[in-house]
């Protein structure tokens, strides 16, 4: 018998789940003026790894830190970033993700719109980073988010590298497939081979889920895709589409 969540437990679980959801939070970077940017949770079950993603016109920047690279987090408006175009009406809404990846030290610097998205935010990070989700409650929150896990019920998947290639780890002459998935929410992740920017424009092979598209207005109804493009189909009959020869108007893939 599942085992009954403490009010501390359920008010956690509930906290994580709505870091899911895409919000709004102004982001403060090295140079220009803060900006309003789509941040989220997810947990990939490929790595087992909790993930922070957010939006960003710019696709040849990492939009995604893992968890397990995050440092500590501070409140307030304590780093350069924060310093250089200081907000004190909004220091109690402020906070700073520390992170290290190799070599390389930064911030997420970062202001919710409301005190309570404040306290939603940093409490669930610090949980999860720190591992104080118990683990009763980890499993349901995990289940919550297993969106990514194509076996789950309500996702709709394609393979996009060739139509032969109909299995999950199948190969085709020595090259990898790669995957997108539609979720009943409208949001679209997609993970592998993405040497022509079939998944974004960084060029490199994605090894946990990519956020492609989120709901934000109009949003896919159908994916489907070639060799080295994806194509979704939008609710308003557009047409989005990312890879080789996008925009070139070659008839061929």
């Amino acid at each position: 018998m599942p085992k009954a969540l403490s009010q501390s437990d359920n008010e956690l679980r509930r906290m994580i789940q709505s870091c899911k959801k895409p919000a709004d939070l102004l982001k403060f970077g090295h140079h220009g003026k803060p900006k309003w940017r789509k941040f989220f949770l997810t947990y990939s079950t490929v790595t087992r790894h909790w993930y922070l993603e957010w939006s960003s016109r710019d696709k040849t920047k990492d939009t995604k830190l893992n968890l397990q690279n995050v440092t500590q987090i501070t409140l307030g408006q304590k780093t350069p970033k924060f310093e250089r175009l200081s907000r004190r009406d909004v220091t109690d809404k402020s906070f700073s993700i520390w992170y290290e990846v190799g070599e390389k030290r930064d911030t997420l610097d970062l202001v919710a719109e409301t005190e309570s998205m404040f306290l939603q935010w940093t409490t669930s990070i610090r949980a999860l980073v720190k591992n104080k989700v118990p683990p009763h409650v980890m499993e349901l929150v995990k289940r919550d988010v297993s969106a990514l896990d194509m076996s789950e019920p309500g996702m709709k998947s394609i393979g996009l590298m060739s139509s032969m290639v109909t299995k999950p780890q199948q190969q085709l002459k020595g090259k990898k497939k790669y995957e997108a998935a539609l979720e009943t929410t409208n949001v679209v992740y997609g993970f592998g081979l993405n040497t022509w920017g079939q998944l974004s424009g960084k060029n490199r092979e994605e090894k946990a889920p990519l956020l492609l598209h989120m709901n934000t207005g109009e949003n896919p109804t159908e994916i489907a895709g070639g060799w080295s493009h994806t194509i979704m189909l939008m609710s308003d009959g557009g047409v989005e589409a990312m890879g080789h020869r996008m925009g070139t108007g070659l008839e061929e893939d």
